[in-house]
């Protein structure tokens, strides 16, 4: 802002200077009523200072030394609510590349990330998804152990609302079969009972040698996710010293 006046000078001595920084107390939020209301009551949070520096004997200037919200500003949007994370961004940020990695010992598959890196067969059958996921895994060398995990769908789970966020407002359940047609992806996974029906029927197909498949009926672990159903197998992988997983 300095430089940008200084370089206006004499001709933009008088224009107006604004600032694009937004303070908390101006930071509004639309409302179906079309009020504006504060997203942030600075009011209340200098109260609720006052009354920690009373109770636990705290001194407030290393308090203002950081930023006036509530809660971690990289967990919150500007309306108060819970930022969506990115677990692939995470994975990248954490994952090491190895120029010469070892040999594989296992492959764990979430078979849901799966269906969106092979070909989905719209308007085909079930064994032609089989087909599919058959050659994705042909990839790795014969003999390595692989086990394709699927979400569990319990009756009542934890993220059921988030599911529901997923599917939308139109939700179509299909009858599916080993036979019938499969509809497009998008309409499998956006619905719980599509997702459970198909892995039954996945589930009764071979989907190679060494290579299992983990679903509600016939899984070892009854976590009903299947991120923490394969950190479960990584570590049983681990205990039985297989290194590369």
């Amino acid at each position: 802002m300095e430089s940008k006046y200084i370089a206006s000078l004499p001709d933009g001595f008088y224009d107006p200077i604004s600032s694009p920084i937004k303070k908390m107390s101006v930071l509004t939020k639309q409302v179906k009523s079309n009020q504006a209301r504060p997203v942030i009551d600075l009011e209340n949070m200098f109260l609720r200072l006052l009354m920690i520096g009373q109770q636990r004997q705290m001194e407030l200037g290393p308090l203002f030394a950081y930023e006036l919200c509530a809660v971690p500003s990289s967990l919150i949007d500007e309306h108060g609510y819970l930022r969506k994370g990115n677990k692939s961004g995470l994975v990248k940020l954490l994952g090491v590349r190895e120029v010469l990695p070892s040999a594989t010992d296992i492959v764990i598959v979430d078979v849901s990330q799966l269906f969106y890196h092979i070909m989905w067969p719209h308007g085909g059958s079930p064994s032609d998804l089989i087909a599919s996921i058959q050659c994705r895994l042909s990839r790795y060398p014969d003999g390595i152990a692989k086990i394709i995990v699927f979400d569990k769908y319990q009756d009542v789970s934890a993220k059921d609302h988030e599911r529901m966020r997923r599917a939308g407002k139109v939700i179509i359940d299909y009858k599916l079969s080993i036979t019938s047609y499969l509809p497009k992806i998008a309409a499998i996974m956006k619905s719980k009972n599509n997702k459970q029906r198909l892995a039954s029927v996945l589930c009764t197909f071979n989907v190679g040698e060494n290579a299992t498949i983990d679903t509600r009926d016939n899984g070892v672990f009854c976590h009903d996710e299947a991120d923490i159903t394969m950190i479960s197998y990584v570590l049983m992988a681990a205990n039985y010293g297989q290194g590369m997983i």
